[in-house]
């Protein structure tokens, strides 16, 4: 199966263990350029610097999806280091959830109209 992630930027929150943690290593490893939010900042720290070591193009950033400016400066934060586009996996909003705050509206606040796509995988 060829892809086309090669250079792509992607954002991914519940990146420090899991499902995400899977999806980071696993897109990185293809080329993408990987930006990891969770709130374990120590976690993200050491699978970035794996990611790093070997070979990949990644950053790490506290976020909780459940609060609207740590998202949106989690997606920005994606766009100064790595560029305009941005791909979003949010796989942390089950948390979303349970406070209160609708997957659709966590996944907008992720998002800058007209250049970025959301992929949702609720766990």
């Amino acid at each position: 199966m060829t892809t086309n992630i090669k250079d792509k930027v992607i954002a991914i929150t519940g990146a420090s263990s899991g499902i995400g943690e899977a999806i980071a290593r696993h897109l990185a490893a293809q080329g993408a350029k990987v930006s990891l939010g969770a709130r374990r900042q120590g976690h993200l720290d050491k699978i970035v610097s794996e990611i790093v070591a070997a070979g990949g193009q990644a950053l790490a950033r506290a976020v909780d999806v459940t609060k609207r400016k740590e998202v949106e400066a989690f997606a920005e934060a994606a766009v100064q280091r790595f560029g305009f586009r941005v791909f979003v996996v949010c796989h942390a909003l089950a948390a979303a959830r349970a406070a209160d705050v609708e997957p659709a509206a966590a996944v907008a606040m992720a998002c800058q109209p007209g250049h970025a796509a959301v992929v949702c995988v609720v766990a």
